[in-house]
């Protein structure tokens, strides 16, 4: 079987090509198979570990320039954090729908059109806009779930009124 270039991970210091000898997928099923074999007691350990270095590096990690939310924009949406941001800015940091600058806990939520990437991950091109938390969910619905909701609330409240 014969891979492709970008199917070896990244490994500057070795090789003139910079890439690992052994390919990504082979590397992860390599993985895998330790982790399965491995005891609980080295299982539990590494737990503890990534939870002690995550409480350590929460700016790192969790806060706005963090790993996670460069990473997150990256891989599900297509989008660096400049970009992210540009895009927030051009909306004068309101939801792109209601116009409110009130985000609550959940913060700014990226939108994006599900009909062209249904999946986990996005091409970028598909991105709406930033809103708030309200109107991700009631986009969700009429993009959706309409035409499943819809009845189904008509029948609970035709269930309510015939309680009383």
């Amino acid at each position: 079987m014969t891979k492709e270039f970008y199917d070896f991970a990244i490994n500057k210091s070795n090789g003139k090509d910079g890439r690992r000898s052994i390919c990504k997928s082979c590397i992860n099923e390599s993985a895998r198979k330790q982790w399965a074999e491995s005891d609980q007691d080295f299982k539990n350990n590494r737990y503890e570990q990534t939870k002690q270095w995550a409480e350590n590096n929460q700016d790192k990690y969790f806060g706005p320039d963090g790993y996670l939310r460069r990473s997150r924009l990256k891989v599900k949406y297509g989008l660096s954090v400049e970009d992210w941001e540009l895009k927030f800015q051009s909306q004068d940091y309101r939801c792109a729908c209601c116009q409110t600058d009130n985000f609550g806990l959940s913060g700014p939520m990226t939108d994006h059109d599900h009909s062209c990437c249904s999946g986990i991950k996005t091409c970028g091109k598909c991105v709406r806009g930033i809103v708030c938390h309200q109107c991700n969910v009631t986009i969700g619905f009429v993009e959706n779930g309409w035409p499943i909701i819809i009845p189904a609330i008509e029948e609970y409240l035709k269930l309510y009124l015939e309680r009383r």
